[in-house]
């Protein structure tokens, strides 16, 4: 007789999304004055698949020719160009899917490699 052990993985998802700086805008639908030249922060909300709730996490989205302009390099998303939110929030749903763990804290440790934690450095 065999035991299995299942394990179940929990999986992060993207809930909710808008820009934050340098103004708060909603980026559905929005169409940048040069697709090759943007540079943005995005709120993301990011909470467990098929529960409520969600933590912010923030990512800096820039184009790979306004990558010279950026001061700081933390929590960056380049893109070549910006083609439209749907294609962007695809991308970054792919990345936040891939933080699968065991337990929540383990995804949050995955995702605040890449996203700037809304709770970050507080003790």
């Amino acid at each position: 007789v065999s035991s299995a052990l299942y394990v179940i993985m929990l999986i992060p998802e993207i809930k909710n999304y808008y820009a934050i700086a340098p103004d708060f805008f909603e980026i559905d639908g929005w169409v940048p004055d040069d697709p090759e030249h943007v540079d943005f922060w995005l709120r993301l909300c990011i909470g467990e698949t098929g529960k409520e709730g969600a933590d912010f996490y923030d990512v800096h989205v820039v184009t790979q020719n306004q990558m010279s302009q950026v001061k700081k390099s933390d929590y960056i998303h380049m893109i070549p160009w910006y083609n439209s939110s749907q294609e962007l929030i695809k991308e970054l749903k792919a990345k936040v899917a891939k933080c699968q763990d065991v337990s929540w804290i383990g995804v949050q440790d995955q995702l605040r490699k890449m996203f700037h934690w809304e709770y970050e450095g507080m003790r």
